[in-house]
């Protein structure tokens, strides 16, 4: 069987009162997609993941995930 994950990094991060979004922000020095995408990657029964973004921010989202290295 073959599982995959969809992360939905699509949050606006009004309730932290920040102009960036909430997944684009650092948590200990490492953007938060960065620690969800590690944990879903760490998983043994996930066998792809699926991010999606917002249209404003899929370049930064693609070149993120690009610059770790998933």
């Amino acid at each position: 069987m073959t599982v995959g994950a969809i992360i939905a990094a699509a949050g606006f991060g009004r309730r932290m009162k920040t102009d960036r979004p909430k997944q684009l922000l650092a948590l200990n020095g490492t953007r938060i997609l960065v620690h969800t995408i590690r944990k879903f990657d760490a998983s043994s029964v996930i066998n792809y993941i699926i991010v999606t973004a917002p249209r404003e921010d899929v370049d930064e989202v693609r070149d993120l995930v690009k610059a770790v290295g998933f």
